[in-house]
């Protein structure tokens, strides 16, 4: 089963406002910036034989003044295209005091720190991300154009407007736990073995490291359960008279172990992190069914 806490997130190009209906690369104008988030996309346009290439994909995420735009080649179904390799530009304006770029996925080859802001780079993944922080609106428009390949020679465009956000009452420095877990074998006679893997994101849903972070585990109902043992590096050590076991040695950002479990059909963790550096204790209770 999986749990999630996250912020949320806007999914540009979807739809425009939450009821509108509008279908993805539909374009906006006009745009409007008095609404949380305001966005379009629209397809380039380029030969009508090719139904390969179609547009950009991408999802938005904004909280507490900082941002996370994912963005992707898509065919003509909206399935995600493969892009690494691809060369990818970004041309950001508007009020660019405050953003900070920082990229995922992207190697930059070029950055003319000017205004507009014109970066360019090659993805090294199949989604790259552009994130960090923002206190006015600005636009980006990104450009994914394929040297090689099965659609050498053609590219994809999409503009974004951004608008300001809604920050009453938020904790940029939140983080939360995200946790899921898989039913596997086990050693016979009623016990069963489950994986759980966890990590920690921030508010914008980006990845926390979990280097020199103390984390525990307790198993929180009556259950019969043994063999507590770490995936991703690292020894779980249970604390004696208690359901309670520490994690030591661990190098790992998403964090994998494995129990067993005998005669339940449903179980349950709760995970506890504390990041270094920091007082606060993150902790989700994760289910696990199918025993």
């Amino acid at each position: 089963m999986r749990s999630e806490s996250m912020w949320p997130s806007c999914h540009l190009g979807d739809t425009v406002t939450e009821n509108a209906g509008i279908k993805r690369r539909t374009v906006l104008k006009g745009a409007a910036w008095s609404v949380p988030v305001v966005a379009a996309a629209v397809a380039t346009p380029f030969a009508a034989a090719s139904v390969t290439l179609e547009g950009v994909g991408n999802t938005l995420s904004q909280n507490c003044g900082k941002y996370r735009l994912d963005v992707w080649p898509e065919d003509s179904n909206f399935g995600k295209l493969p892009m690494t390799g691809a060369t990818v530009t970004f041309v950001l304006e508007g009020d660019l005091s405050s953003l900070n770029p920082t990229f995922s996925g992207l190697s930059i080859t070029g950055d003319d720190h000017g205004s507009p802001r014109t970066i360019t780079g090659t993805a090294t993944a199949d989604t790259v991300s552009i994130l960090g922080d923002q206190q006015g609106n600005f636009t980006s428009s990104v450009k994914i154009s394929f040297p090689s390949g099965p659609n050498a020679g053609k590219s994809v465009s999409a503009n974004f407007g951004i608008g300001p956000q809604y920050v009453s009452g938020c904790n940029p420095s939140r983080n939360v736990v995200k946790s899921s877990s898989k039913v596997g074998g086990g050693s016979g006679n009623g016990w069963r073995e489950a994986q759980t893997t966890f990590s920690i994101a921030n508010a914008i849903g980006s990845g926390v490291s979990l280097q020199n972070a103390t984390i525990w585990i307790e198993f929180l109902d009556s259950e019969e359960f043994r063999n507590v043992t770490s995936v991703t590096g690292g020894t779980w050590t249970g604390r004696a008279g208690t359901r309670i076991y520490d994690l030591s040695g661990n190098t790992a950002n998403e964090v994998k172990f494995t129990a067993e479990y005998k005669a339940v059909t449903t179980a349950r963790v709760k995970i506890n992190v504390k990041l270094a550096g920091s007082n606060a204790v993150v902790s989700v209770i994760e289910t696990i069914t199918g025993l």
